[in-house]
């Protein structure tokens, strides 16, 4: 089900201590980041304890909610009810009995440092993904000598090119000086006046002051240092310009003082840093490569944790600057991301606590399936991740031979090993087993029987008829109802899609309108998928642009061949509104109408 996230802000102000006990308050990709003025008047072990949040993390004089991929969510619905006016750049909320920031200097720079870095970030992200698929696009056949390749490199080298001009902006607003006249400075910086300097010797003047020619482009430390510099310079500006001339003239002061102290201090010095910083990097990687990688990965939980990671970007910057590549951060975070997976599933497998348990197991298995979009290669993924959890259980009662389990002759003959046909989709207790089980044998009572004679089976065992046609998950769990590359976010999309789904169709069973589980006409299977199909739509007065959400529902009586059951226009009218009024991120409906073949049951 949606979450309401107006309850969920209204809890986390009561017990951060109201309004007034914050002075400021911002969010990451998954976490509440918040500043007290009085720490003791915070319940934090009561913010812990809220359904909906995972942990809490106190960091001198505040701390940060852990929410997940909800967090934007529920910030926005706490600013908009409790008009705390504050963005995600971590901008200042003044408050009168505000207490100062108990914050060390090192903790101050990173956080600074993550502030105005973490905009730029997605830009970066794009530029690196173009050039990526510019590559893809010259092995098919694409021309370098054209103009179409032209443009293209153009726009993926363009947010490393312009790189001070973006940070020059995200700096004035954490710094709180004039924005425009400092990406006019972020401007100059990359001036191709200027970089074809380079080319007349290390140093050139400026009314006899010496200029250190440097391509500033792709750097960091030269624009923060500057427009840090120019924040003090503004304020001397504001208190000597008289009032009726500071239109004109605080621009013009602003730009005549910082061109020398930007060309020759601060523009010099962050390329030095930068360099030398580089340069310590490299000679670590050298001398023992494996080092620098252990240090950044071991740290590099704490650095999210703490949000210093972004801190790490000059570093980036300035190695692929110097040298053209990174051989250090994205190992020691790959390495880090591999560690914090087999974490969860220890997690999962380990703990008796059955909300972490579910939580750990979503963070396990989309970890595991991360960037996976194939629909065999999911199912191979689940199916061997299946097997081993079932190896890991069966070590806790002692010595286990034999693993029975429900496969029935449907899933033989898609999965290719019955004879009679290719390979449609491998189950995950089928085609999609492992090489090595670590079990005696498999026991498979069931292996011949079609759906339909194993629920006639149930039946005359006695087992209650909503076990025996309940909708289980799909054999290899949700990762085949999500459309390509499956999310912690998107297995709860499909989760709360799915329950109202099977909510609405047990009232409408209860009350006539189609017919219930054994009786002619009845449902063989009903679900609600996750589509990649992403769409423009309307909520209230906003503009949204969110992902599509497909009904099934079939009649048949093998699962060999089916039909797309005629359900009654209301019944899906209801179902679609709920959906898109409680499930997040959904704001389309859709009702598949084919038939097995052409199609198969489940989607993937």
């Amino acid at each position: 089900m949606g979450k309401n996230y107006e309850k969920l802000g209204d809890e986390i102000i009561t017990r951060l201590g109201g309004e007034q006990n914050i002075t400021k308050l911002f969010h990451c990709a998954t976490r509440l980041r918040f500043q007290l003025a009085d720490m003791s008047k915070a319940d934090l072990e009561g913010i812990k304890k809220l359904p909906d949040v995972m942990g809490v993390v106190e960091r001198g004089g505040g701390g940060q909610g852990i929410i997940g991929n909800d967090v934007a969510s529920a910030y926005a619905a706490i600013v908009a009810k409790h008009k705390l006016e504050n963005s995600s750049d971590g901008k200042k909320v003044e408050k009168a009995d505000a207490a100062p920031e108990k914050n060390g200097i090192v903790s101050k720079i990173l956080n600074v440092l993550s502030a105005i870095l973490g905009p730029a970030i997605p830009l970066i992200m794009c530029s690196g993904l173009i050039s990526a698929l510019l590559i893809i696009l010259t092995k098919c056949g694409l021309s370098t000598e054209g103009t179409t390749y032209t443009i293209i490199s153009m726009v993926g080298n363009a947010a490393l090119y312009f790189l001070p001009v973006l940070l020059a902006y995200t700096s004035a607003k954490k710094f709180g000086c004039d924005i425009m006249t400092s990406v006019f400075l972020g401007a100059i910086m990359i001036s191709p006046t200027l970089i074809g300097l380079t080319e007349q010797g290390s140093f050139v003047s400026l009314f006899g002051l010496p200029v250190k020619t440097v391509n500033y482009s792709s750097t960091v430390i030269p624009i923060i240092l500057t427009i840090w510099i120019f924040s003090y310079v503004e304020k001397l500006i504001v208190k000597i310009v008289p009032a009726a001339v500071k239109f004109v003239f605080k621009p013009l002061l602003s730009v005549i003082i910082m061109i020398p102290v930007m060309l020759c201090i601060t523009g010099p010095i962050g390329s030095y840093c930068g360099d030398l910083l580089c340069k310590a990097l490299t000679a670590i990687n050298n001398v023992a490569p494996w080092s620098s990688v252990l240090i950044v990965g071991c740290l590099a939980p704490l650095l999210v944790l703490t949000g210093m990671h972004l801190a790490l970007i000059p570093l980036v910057m300035s190695m692929f600057a110097t040298a053209g590549y990174d051989n250090m951060l994205f190992v020691a975070f790959i390495g880090m991301n591999f560690s914090q997976f087999g974490v969860a599933l220890a997690c999962m497998l380990k703990t008796k606590n059955k909300n972490l348990r579910t939580l750990a197991s979503s963070c396990a298995i989309t970890a595991f399936l991360a960037g996976v979009t194939e629909p065999e290669a999911k199912r191979k993924i689940i199916g061997e991740e299946f097997i081993r959890i079932f190896e890991e259980e069966a070590k806790k009662i002692g010595a286990v031979d034999f693993l029975a389990q429900g496969t029935i002759y449907p899933d033989v003959v898609e999965s290719g090993l019955g004879g009679e046909s290719a390979v449609i989709k491998s189950h995950h207790n089928v085609g999609g087993l492992p090489d090595y089980v670590d079990f005696k044998e498999i026991i498979e009572p069931l292996r011949m029987l079609f759906k339909d004679e194993v629920r006639r089976a149930g039946l005359e065992l006695g087992i209650p008829d909503y076990l025996v046609f309940r909708q289980p998950f799909p054999g290899p769990g949700l990762g085949i109802r999500i459309i390509g590359e499956v999310t912690a976010e998107k297995v709860k999309i499909v989760q709360d899609a799915d329950y109202i789904y099977r909510e609405e169709i047990a009232r409408a069973m209860s009350a006539g309108q189609i017919p219930q589980y054994g009786h002619p006409g009845t449902l063989g299977q009903y679900f609600a998928a996750l589509t990649n199909m992403r769409s423009v739509g309307v909520m209230g007065d906003f503009r949204t642009y969110d992902y599509a959400i497909a009904l099934r529902a079939v009649t048949t009586s093998d699962f060999m061949t089916a039909e797309a059951a005629h359900l009654p226009w209301d019944l899906i009218d209801r179902v679609t509104t709920r959906i898109i009024n409680e499930v997040d991120h959904v704001n389309r409906v859709v009702y598949d109408c084919t038939g097995k073949p052409p199609g198969t049951i489940e989607f993937e």
